[in-house]
């Protein structure tokens, strides 16, 4: 069976109040839904998120599956990630100059660069940021002249320890 049939007949049982205590009690089933839930698939994902409201229309069946392996991690990834990466690869693909790509580990531990599809999605504007200011001439004048301390008296005459304090202060970058 593909991942969209196995969901399927998952959220199909899941729909059936009477179904719902035997698929939270099984481990298997479980560890399946939160396999379903990292699927490629974006249709195997929402098919699983389904199913996994339906399961938590019980509030003891969401105390099982939170404390199920994986189950939160799989869920706080899909919040922070299937809008985020979509309108990240769209702004990268509106520059017209980069190209989005993502960085995985394959078997033997080496990062390999996938290349994003590129989506025509409308990128958010924030309405709540101000506009940048105007670009003006810098008011600060003579910028290419270095700024230095100018001596004091009490620096050039003095003891044998200001001299030496004088020396190591111009020798060396602190």
């Amino acid at each position: 069976m593909d991942a969209v049939s196995v969901v399927s007949h998952l959220r199909s049982l899941a729909s059936e109040p009477r179904n719902r205590a035997g698929i939270v009690n099984d481990k298997s089933c479980l560890a399946g839904l939160i396999l379903l839930l990292s699927h490629q698939d974006p249709n195997v994902v929402e098919g699983a998120l389904q199913t996994i409201c339906y399961l938590c229309e019980n509030a003891h069946h969401c105390e099982i599956m939170r404390h199920e392996l994986g189950m939160m991690v799989s869920l706080e990834n899909i919040r922070s990630s299937q809008v985020k990466k979509k309108c990240l690869t769209s702004a990268i693909a509106e520059t017209k100059v980069l190209k989005a790509q993502q960085v995985i580990k394959n078997e033997s531990g080496k990062e390999v660069y996938l290349p994003m599809p590129s989506v025509s999605l409308p990128v958010e504007k924030n309405s709540c940021l101000p506009d940048y200011l105007p670009e003006e001439e810098s008011p600060q004048k003579d910028i290419e002249k270095a700024l230095a301390r100018p001596a004091l008296k009490e620096e050039n005459s003095g003891s044998w320890f200001n001299a030496a304090a004088n020396f190591l202060s111009k020798t060396f970058y602190w």
